[in-house]
């Protein structure tokens, strides 16, 4: 299986919007999202360094996916849904 690679934030926005995430607060540098009352919150900063293509961060991502309980699988069946 492939590796996952840094994507932009609203990619994995749209992602997490694909598996059942809605907005509930956003602001300048952050969406908050969550599936609902119960469910773990997620801070997804919108700003992504310039210098590395625009693109989140790894540790950013992974720990974002591992709060949503996204798996690797999930993760790719998702991104091909949002690319």
């Amino acid at each position: 299986m492939a590796a996952l690679a840094p994507i932009p934030a609203r990619n994995l926005k749209q992602m997490l919007e694909a598996d059942g995430y809605a907005v509930k607060h956003e602001d300048d540098d952050n969406w908050i999202m969550d599936r609902g009352p119960g469910d773990e919150t997620l801070s997804i900063p919108k700003y992504c360094d310039p210098e590395h293509g625009n693109v989140m961060a790894l540790e950013v991502m992974d720990s974002l996916l591992a709060k949503a309980k996204i798996t690797d699988g999930k993760y790719f069946e998702l991104l091909a849904r949002v690319s």
